[in-house]
């Protein structure tokens, strides 16, 4: 049958040597670029084994065409790049002349494991190891050369401007010595000026390219540098204090805790849970309870929770406002992709205890902290506190908030609700009216805003059932408001319900281009982070000081509208 598709390749054919080969009617540029980079490569494995006996058939590369050439140059030009790369992070390397001598010796290694010719032997293994060393030589000690040339010092350092004639000409030079040399250690002859052109003009794109690349790479490391030194201790306002860890069962009946920061181990259905809890200088003299804010983390690798502690900040925030911060662990060991450490909700599907594990409750659990937040420190109004989350911690906060009626605001930080949240919520005996606000993220790649599956809980039971948008909304409609004000600017979209008799209010904010992270907290430098995506700087958006100010805002607000309404009722 004719082919009537004039545009469909020719089929290829493989030639002796296990390459790819381009038939003559090929027309594909990419092609043909390909296979002068494989051949390149294929060359010096060739010319490793005949180094060491191999008998191979070793002949000049012969392009086809302009792009075949190129190809071959570029695969030649990257595997002088990728072996100084290499040979400078070998031990000890990078501490001789900046790792440059290290880098000659793998460009000797380039030259040295070019194959030879039949009637070649060791003096022209020798030249081209020379020619190897030679132009790597330049491309690592010829940019500080043009750097002194007076006009090219005075161009900025990242410029593009700068790399090609500090890089790229250096490179160009590099690439017409090796171009130049290899055709006479090869054939005896001078290069073509075609594949001059080729070479030299190849080589100076590279070196051009690469710098480029690498000024960005500098650049972003700086700044995620930058970042994470303004939080270390030495440079921060507010130094992370040192943990102090204390078992329940050790404290007498009443017994208070001094100000600190404590890490409490205590007994909950029989097992052991762990929650942190700071008492700021404030709270302890405070004549007034003080305000006291929870905090449930999400996800996290098993015993890594704390570390959302100080990306919170809200220990330097509770030693400003004199508040008591705490915040119950998840249990270690449930199973999902991995074991991690959590909260365990069947509902949601993710989290999974243990075959070996019985039955146990996280909000039977918050109870037990909260006791023992009562009877350590009395000082601390317990009988009026915040409950916020990240994640799913976030999602178990809508549940707490619903059931138990000593909460009066929820903060919920790129959090969801199911509908058996919604369920279970709606039929709370203790049901009641709370402040709420809700951070969400228009890039949120683990709780997206319209629902459904994602990358992390693609599979999971009942995940296209999250609803994070369905939060301020079921608050809002809870505290008797179905409807919404909705205003924006350039860093969010917000949504405020407030209640018919102006009591309570819930706030939404969504922020842009916003992903799974806390916003305003330093960005971590792992794969995770990565994946999820960085949080926002705190001068875009602040979720820390958003929420933590809203839960002060509203605790004080109802701590002094109970106080004055038992003073009339007892007048």
């Amino acid at each position: 049958m004719a082919n009537d598709n004039p545009t469909q390749a020719a089929k290829l054919t493989i030639d002796e040597s296990g390459l790819l080969k381009s038939p003559q009617e090929s027309n594909s540029l990419l092609y043909d670029v390909m296979d002068g980079f494989a051949h390149s490569v294929h060359s010096h494995i060739d010319g490793a084994k005949q180094a060491f006996g191999a008998k191979i058939e070793a002949t000049p590369h012969t392009a086809e065409n302009g792009a075949n050439q190129v190809g071959h140059v570029l695969g030649e030009a990257s595997l002088f790049v990728g072996t100084a790369i290499v040979f400078k992070k070998l031990p000890l390397a990078s501490e001789i002349a900046e790792g440059k001598i290290a880098a000659v010796a793998g460009g000797a290694l380039m030259g040295f494991t070019t194959p030879l010719a039949e009637n070649q032997g060791g003096a022209e293994r020798l030249s081209n190891t020379a020619l190897g060393a030679g132009t790597m030589a330049m491309l690592e000690f010829a940019p500080k050369l043009m750097d002194q040339i007076p006009a090219i010092a005075k161009l900025p350092e990242t410029g593009l401007g700068r790399s090609f004639l500090s890089y790229g000409l250096s490179s160009g030079m590099a690439g017409f010595a090796n171009t130049e040399g290899q055709a006479l250690l090869k054939t005896g002859q001078s290069a073509s000026l075609s594949d001059l052109a080729i070479g030299t003009a190849t080589w100076m794109a590279l070196g051009t390219a690469g710098k480029q690349v690498a000024n960005s790479l500098e650049s972003m490391q700086a700044a995620k540098a930058a970042a994470k030194a303004a939080y270390l201790p030495e440079n921060a306002e507010w130094q992370f204090k040192n943990v102090t860890n204390i078992n329940a069962a050790d404290l007498a009946a009443g017994e208070k805790l001094a100000p600190g920061n404590y890490r409490v181990t205590f007994i909950s259905e029989g097992a052991q849970r762990k929650a942190n809890i700071y008492l700021s200088d404030g709270a302890v003299a405070a004549e007034q309870p003080a305000p006291l804010v929870t905090h449930l983390h999400g996800l996290n690798p098993n015993g890594q929770a704390e570390e959302i502690l100080s990306e919170l900040n809200y220990f330097k925030l509770a030693d400003q406002d004199g508040a008591v911060v705490a915040m119950l662990q998840g249990r270690d060991g449930l199973k999902g992709f991995g074991t991690f450490q959590s909260f365990h909700d069947t509902n949601f599907g993710y989290a999974k205890p243990a075959a070996d594990v019985a039955p146990y409750s996280d909000q039977i659990a918050f109870g037990d902290m909260v006791n023992f937040i009562r009877d350590h420190v009395p000082n601390a109004n317990t009988d009026n506190m915040a409950v916020s989350g990240f994640s799913l911690g976030g999602k178990m906060a809508n549940r707490i908030a619903a059931t138990r009626p000593d909460v009066g605001v929820v903060a919920s930080i790129h959090g969801t609700m199911d509908k058996f949240d919604e369920d279970l919520l709606n039929m709370s005996m203790n049901k009641h009216p709370v402040d709420g606000i809700f951070v969400l993220g228009t890039r949120d790649k683990v709780l997206p805003i319209d629902g459904g599956k994602s990358i992390f809980t693609l599979g999971l039971e009942n995940n296209q059932l999250s609803r994070p948008l369905r939060q301020a909304e079921f608050w809002g409609e809870s505290n008797g408001n179905p409807s919404a004000l909705t205003t924006d600017n350039s860093a969010y979209t917000r949504r405020d319900w407030h209640s018919v008799d102006g009591s309570n209010r819930i706030s939404e904010f969504t922020v842009k281009d916003g992903a799974h992270a806390i916003d305003g907290a330093p960005p971590r430098s792992n794969f995770i982070q990565w994946l999820m995506g960085a949080p926002k700087p705190a001068n875009y958006f602040d979720a820390r000081q958003k929420t933590w100010d809203f839960m002060l805002n509203s605790l004080k607000k109802q701590q002094a509208a109970g106080a004055e309404a038992s003073t009339a009722k007892a007048s």
